[in-house]
């Protein structure tokens, strides 16, 4: 088992699999903190400093194909040959399932946590100095003079809704900015994505997840931005719709991608749509904040 993230380098190298340069149990070792084998049948690998999905086939053909054979002496001093392959993908049990969770390790339990981290850890409003607290007052006047028609009730729903996420947690509403082109809409999901949860965290996109089976981008995000939704047909709209709203309401999500094997996680989605028009066919339902 991984007790700890030890990596030598951001990306797998063939080199520490010589045998002149490392013990077996090392190099056995070093497969299994970049390669991690999933209980969905899938592999996580460690590439440019962070795990992602990926299809075993992939993983075969890419690396393990292209592994030396491990060649040493036994005790009698017999020669023998270790296959890297066969051991990890028939022998090797340290399997996991894909977790997400904010702000939690990436090893724990019998899970790998493919979760980013928040850019920032929560902290106390009161605590910070008045300079701050001048400049944060900036953007609560937006909020509560653009986006909520200086209504008290509006702004303290939308303020409860951004507290909620940055403390890891999910709302099950959609927050719907409709304004005409340069009144400000985007100003505060950029905010948040830049400066408050972080680009790993989030993600701006049009309505292509929401229309392709391939959403496997929006896995691990805790802040989605759907901005400029086009003008869709009524029965275009009604599968758009139902899929909008098992976003925002469902505790979990299935993930899909091209080759790789469907898996179960946690959704952690909150849901911003931002559009000139209104984009938005049933939003009088109690999913939508507008």
């Amino acid at each position: 088992m991984i007790s700890a993230l030890t990596f030598s380098d951001p990306n797998f190298s063939f080199d520490e699999l010589e045998p002149t340069k490392h013990s077996l149990k090392f190099c056995k070792d070093y497969i299994a903190r970049y390669f991690v084998p999933l209980s969905c049948g899938n592999i996580a690998v460690f590439k440019d400093g962070k795990y992602s999905v990926s299809d075993d086939t992939t993983v075969r053909k890419v690396y393990f194909n292209r592994m030396p054979k491990f060649d040493y002496k036994t005790e009698d001093g017999t020669k023998s040959s270790f296959d890297f392959s066969k051991w990890f993908f028939s022998v090797y049990t340290g399997i996991r399932s894909i977790s997400f969770e904010v702000n939690k390790e990436v090893f724990y339990d019998d899970k790998i946590n493919l979760c980013p981290r928040m850019k920032h850890q929560y902290v106390q409003y009161e605590t910070f100095s008045k300079s701050i607290q001048k400049k944060v007052q900036v953007l609560l006047n937006y909020i509560k003079e653009i986006l909520s028609n200086g209504r008290d009730d509006v702004q303290g729903y939308i303020l409860k809704w951004l507290a909620h996420m940055v403390k890891g947690k999910k709302n099950d509403s959609i927050l719907y900015l409709r304004a005409k082109q340069g009144f400000g809409k985007s100003t505060l999901q950029n905010f948040i994505r830049k400066h408050v949860v972080g680009s790993d965290l989030s993600l701006e996109e049009g309505s292509n997840p929401l229309i392709s089976d391939f959403n496997e981008r929006l896995a691990g995000k805790i802040f989605v931005a759907f901005e400029e939704l086009e003008s869709f047909s009524k029965s275009q709209w009604m599968s758009i719709s139902a899929r909008i709203k098992r976003y925002a309401t469902s505790d979990v999500m299935t993930v899909e991608n091209k080759n790789v094997k469907a898996y179960t996680v946690q959704n952690l989605m909150n849901i911003m749509i931002m559009a000139n028009e209104d984009a938005v066919m049933d939003d009088d339902g109690r999913r939508y904040m507008i």
